[in-house]
């Protein structure tokens, strides 16, 4: 065994036992061998690595501008402030904030957009991420101020003013005002239209809008509509003095689903009738008459707002009877009063015939007419 130098190969060469045929002396038979292929060089082969230097990632997190649509910032902004504050009314909801970037790698990863507000605090966490992943936060705190309580009376029981009337739903043609009661600044509701101004009143949570007098400073009673024809009329509320109506009685009245302050006739042949004082589009009160078998409603005359009978035809009928039962008597009259001046004529002509054959002269006094 022949042993080769690291990374060479081993060959063994095996030479079988022979003899000659002469004995000892002879020479050896020609064997091939295994030829041992050459020994490769030992070469140092050194690899070249090309270091690429890392470029460095910017760590620029600030903001270029920050905005709100409702009040304003205190401070002033300034990118290298993260603290601010807001204070609002308590009428405000909702409020949105708006913002951009210093460097355009980075990017603003909450905060911004539209948010709900409630009263007391609220907190709004503007944040930009670097492009290196380093974050900075601006923080905004909302202060809502608290709605006014303010009590009012209406029917010897007490009611809160509601104010919020953000989640409420006007009625049309109202649009929210600024009132002032109990010298305290409330929201109400008016309308031009209807010459009439609403407060939104809870009393044991229950919300209504109410009719509310400005001169007065009384709450009157509680906003109703009556929808006819297209049109939209509001019940008025009636107080003590208009109650008492000659021929009427005044108490509630349902028409549909709703019940009504209103008036019923005394009269028996009435009952499908009713009275409600209403205040129509142009803002004009009056007394209308609801027919309960029609459905329908007319207005009454300003100076007569209340009969006791309604215009039929049997009506006209009796009325046209009785004009001519005058217009006969009238002609009868007249014709007998004619009759009457001839037949006293011919008797004065009469007497003058008697009174010349006689050859007397005769003075008839003149005589008085019936």
């Amino acid at each position: 065994i022949v042993n080769l130098p690291a990374q060479s190969t081993t060959v063994t060469v095996t030479v079988p036992a022979t003899t000659s045929p002469g004995g000892s002396g002879g020479t050896l038979p020609n064997i091939p061998s295994e030829t041992t292929p050459p020994l490769e060089e030992n070469t140092n082969q050194s690899t070249q690595t090309t270091e690429v230097k890392e470029v460095e990632k910017s760590t620029n997190n600030l903001l270029a501008s920050l905005g709100v649509d409702e009040g304003e910032l205190s401070p002033a902004f300034d990118p290298n402030v993260t603290e601010y504050s807001i204070d609002l009314d308590y009428t405000v909801d909702t409020i949105t904030v708006d913002a951009s970037v210093a460097d355009s790698k980075a990017t603003i990863t909450e905060g911004t957009g539209s948010h709900e507000l409630v009263e007391g605090e609220n907190i709004i966490v503007v944040a930009v991420r670097a492009e290196d992943g380093s974050v900075r936060n601006y923080t905004i705190t909302v202060n809502v101020a608290a709605a006014p309580v303010v009590p009012i009376s209406f029917n010897n029981s007490e009611y809160q003013i509601v104010s919020k009337l953000n989640d409420v739903e006007l009625p049309a043609s109202f649009e929210e005002v600024v009132l002032t009661i109990s010298n305290q600044e409330v929201r109400g509701v008016k309308s031009e239209q209807y010459k009439l101004t609403l407060l939104y009143l809870n009393k044991d949570d229950e919300s209504k809008f109410y009719i509310y007098d400005e001169v007065s400073g009384q709450v009157l009673g509680v906003f109703l509509t009556l929808d006819f024809n297209g049109k939209t009329y509001v019940v008025y509320p009636v107080d003590s003095t208009m109650q008492k109506q000659e021929g009427l009685v005044f108490g509630k009245v349902m028409i549909g689903e709703i019940e009504y302050d209103g008036w019923t006739y005394e009269d028996e042949n009435m009952s499908d009738y009713y009275v409600l004082y209403l205040v129509n589009d142009a803002g004009e009160k009056s007394f209308y008459r609801y027919d309960t078998i029609e459905n329908s409603m007319q207005r009454l005359a300003d100076d007569e707002p209340f009969t006791t009978e309604v215009p039929s035809m049997t009506m006209v009928y009796i009325v046209m009877g009785v004009a001519v039962v005058l217009v006969l008597l009238n002609i009868g009259y007249f014709g007998y009063r004619a009759y009457l001046r001839r037949q006293f004529k011919n008797r004065r002509k009469l007497q003058n015939v008697e009174d010349l054959s006689n050859d007397d002269t005769i003075t008839i006094g003149e005589d008085t007419e019936e």
